[in-house]
């Protein structure tokens, strides 16, 4: 820094000696400065967004995922009633036909659970016959006269009498808990059934919606997902989720993209001044009404961040 200043330093002295022993000669030029306006600007690119306008969802109502299968063009005039989407409807009709089977299933397993409850009603009465039936038989050799059996017998007589007062026992129990232990099992499948009819009516619903239409007229636009990215066919959507808008004509907007790097000193109404790919022969204002807090990713695919600007463009086409 020293040796930059000392031939500069040096240049001065001389001029200054030469204008001091010299006589008077021309004016020397001048230059004169003014205070004026210093404007730093930033490049940034995005696009015109609807800053008013009618979302077009999917009904809450059904609690289901469905894939894209075609969109209407984006920009496209549509009117009420026209379709603007379809979605995929395989994997819907594949789930439909599984909840008929198990409904179907869930049939059977009724009518076997009442055909079983019979045959084990049918049962304990025969088995309750039999025991009644040896009861007799052991009560009437335990009354005979015991020199007529040896001890052995006379043990075995009474063991037979114990077991067949607990085998009776045991069978009145079975009798008496049959009608609650059928009630149970035919319950737990008529819960199942009604699961599985709930499954079918809301497929059965879905399959009525493979078709979106347009709850009125105006420009369809595409709705994004919440990493930015556009709406397209292959996309999954979700209840709730918007499909697309129609904007209301004349209340648009500029959303710009500002690189990380580049943002310095962004804030809520400074001047914007952009060109529209369709007429670059004409220059729009705004100001900025919006600046996004962090920087983000535009896409999943680009780890580049940018911060997100929104601007009320000054003049605006009402058509």
């Amino acid at each position: 820094m020293r040796s930059r200043l000392l031939p500069i330093f040096a240049t001065a002295l001389i001029i200054l000696g030469l204008a001091g022993c010299g006589a008077s000669g021309p004016d020397l030029p001048t230059l004169t400065s003014q205070p004026a306006d210093l404007e730093f600007s930033v490049r940034a690119d995005g696009e015109l967004v609807a800053s008013e306008s009618m979302p077009i969802s999917l009904p809450g109502s059904i609690r289901m995922s469905f894939n894209v299968a075609w969109l209407a063009p984006e920009f496209s005039d549509v009117r009420e009633g026209d379709v603007i989407a379809r979605f995929d409807d395989v994997q819907v009709k594949l789930e439909k036909e599984s909840s008929s089977l198990n409904v179907a299933k869930s049939e059977f397993k009724l009518a076997d659970a009442e055909r079983d409850g019979l045959l084990e009603r049918t049962r304990i009465g025969h088995e309750s016959l039999r025991v009644d039936g040896e009861r007799n038989i052991s009560e009437a050799f335990s009354a005979a006269d015991e020199r007529l059996f040896s001890r052995n017998e006379l043990i075995d007589i009474l063991a037979d009498l114990d077991y067949l007062d607990v085998e009776s026992s045991f069978l009145d129990w079975q009798y008496e808990t049959l009608d609650r232990r059928m009630q149970a099992e035919q319950n737990f499948i008529m819960a199942e059934r009604q699961g599985e009819l709930s499954k079918l009516e809301k497929q059965e619903k879905a399959l009525e919606m493979m078709e979106l239409r347009s709850p009125a007229d105006g420009t369809f636009v595409y709705a994004r997902t919440p990493w930015g990215e556009k709406l397209g066919k292959g996309k999954t959507v979700y209840p709730g989720m918007p499909i697309g808008l129609l904007p209301v004509r004349g209340k648009v907007k500029t959303r710009l993209y500002v690189p990380e790097a580049d943002a310095v000193g962004l804030a809520v109404g400074q001047l914007v001044r952009f060109r529209l790919d369709s007429a670059a022969e004409r220059e729009f204002t705004g100001r900025v009404v919006e600046v996004s807090p962090v920087a983000s990713p535009r896409t999943r695919e680009d780890p580049q961040k940018f911060f997100r600007l929104d601007a009320e463009i000054d003049e605006v086409d009402p058509d």
